[in-house]
């Protein structure tokens, strides 16, 4: 059990300036320490919002956004100021279900178990969805690598209309950005950026950084997608839009290891369970009238790997970045796009080598990935040989082992030899499982004629 400060974990009544354009949530330890976590929007409203739904959603955000500072003690219970509407049993059931498994990653850095996670409570109420009128639009979160860049491409190809979203102030992103506007507005008129800021409360950084009279506060991973699709929801209530078309693969429903005899998932919220769950969350509590639904789905990431290598590599080579760890320690400002030793820069690496020029894919990287020793075990671990998946947004063992051969069968990477000797005799194709559509019938057409 975890040596809590703290007997419950309290959420405050959330706030939106319509006149500032910002959202602040608060949330309390005990009533002993206050944190208030801020957005700030930049973007124009559109008057003629719903703001029923925009209610209903900013509530949600806040439930949602709660698990950072939730983490931080794991207080026994959950509970809600007076003014604060408190969730239903479904509401309850949704959050409590995606605590759990959304910090799976967490539990296991901190060694910790899933029974250590309180449940959510609830009050006996209707918390009925509403209709929204008249809405219309898309809008495609760009989060710098190349599954987003997929889904620009493929929406602008097929002549759909649609506004870029980031959380985040990122300037390596702008010229990304830019040229994705720059191929829009070729084909279906001017396009916009919207952008949301988002501000951790200082406090919880002091806590993470100094711990509570003697107690170290826990850290780790959160379920950071789940609070993006709350603020995609937002932001589609606030512009009066209808889809938030993000590019979550099939691949991220592969867990990376157990607890507890429970999967564990770093992208769990980037899972087709999570997407399910949260469409349901939408149609019941928010709208039926928006839409959350990734358009790469039905694709595996070796699928995506090869429409980007043939459709968006030339003209995003040098800006797409996928490196957490370049990301994190230069907040976005860096002078390369590649650590070259970080577990998603060996993934993203192995998956292009199958598709890419090896001296094209070097020049971008700015070495071979596969001849450095100290990456092998990180590349062993991509590929099922030893340990467990990383913990990073990577696709499947047998997606990064596919690569990896049909690399060294090209003969421009003789040093995977030794590699390829670890797999042993494996049968490496797989097919994807057929599922049922989580989008409208016009882009599920979309995406089939790929």
């Amino acid at each position: 059990m975890p040596n809590s400060s703290f007997k419950s974990f309290i959420f405050n009544k959330p706030e939106f300036d319509q006149e500032s354009r910002t959202i602040k949530l608060h949330y309390s330890l005990d009533n002993k320490i206050d944190f208030t976590e801020t957005f700030q929007i930049n973007f124009e409203i559109d008057p003629n919002y719903s703001k029923k739904a925009m209610q209903k959603t900013l509530y949600g955000l806040s439930l949602a956004c709660g698990v950072s500072y939730y983490k931080a003690f794991l207080p026994d219970k959950i509970k809600y100021a007076k003014d604060f509407v408190a969730p239903n049993k479904s509401q309850a059931e949704f959050f409590t279900k995606l605590y759990k498994n959304g910090l799976g990653e967490f539990l296991i850095q901190n060694k910790l178990n899933f029974e250590d996670i309180a449940e959510f409570s609830y009050v006996k109420k209707d918390n009925n969805a509403i209709k929204i009128k008249n809405n219309n639009g898309n809008i495609v979160p760009i989060g710098g690598g190349k599954d987003s860049l997929t889904t620009a491409t493929i929406l602008t190809n097929a002549g759909q209309k649609f506004d870029t979203w980031t959380v985040g102030q990122y300037d390596f992103l702008n010229s990304m950005i830019s040229k994705v506007h720059q191929k829009q507005n070729k084909r279906s008129g001017e396009t916009q950026h919207l952008q949301i800021i988002r501000k951790i409360s200082p406090k919880l950084i002091e806590l993470n950084k100094n711990g509570f009279n003697g107690t170290k506060a826990y850290n780790g991973h959160i379920p950071i997608s789940s609070i993006l699709a709350f603020l995609s929801m937002f932001t589609l209530i606030i512009r009066n839009k209808k889809n938030a078309i993000l590019s979550n693969e099939s691949s991220a429903n592969e867990g990376n290891t157990t607890l507890d005899g429970l999967n564990v998932n770093h992208q769990y919220s980037k899972s087709v369970e999570f997407e399910k769950d949260f469409q349901e969350y939408v149609k019941k509590h928010i709208s039926a009238d928006i839409n959350y639904f990734s358009l790469l789905r039905p694709w595996s990431e070796a699928q995506i790997t090869k429409y980007f290598a043939n459709n968006c590599w030339s003209d995003y080579k040098n800006d797409f970045i996928s490196c957490n760890s370049n990301f994190r320690t230069s907040n976005g400002s860096t002078k390369s796009n590649w650590c070259c030793k970080c577990p998603k820069c060996a993934f993203v690496f192995a998956m292009l080598s199958a598709q890419i020029e090896k001296d094209d894919l070097i020049k971008v990287f700015g070495i071979n990935i596969f001849e450095d020793k100290d990456m092998t075990k990180t590349l062993k671990e991509l590929s099922g040989i030893e340990g467990y998946k990383p913990f990073e947004c990577v696709g499947t063992e047998n997606e990064v082992k596919e690569a990896i051969i049909t690399a060294y069968k090209s003969k421009q990477y003789p040093e995977l030899v030794e590699l390829i000797k670890s797999f042993g005799e494996t049968t490496i194709q797989q097919k994807l499982q057929q599922q049922e559509s989580l989008m409208p019938d016009e882009f599920q057409e979309i995406i089939n004629q790929q």
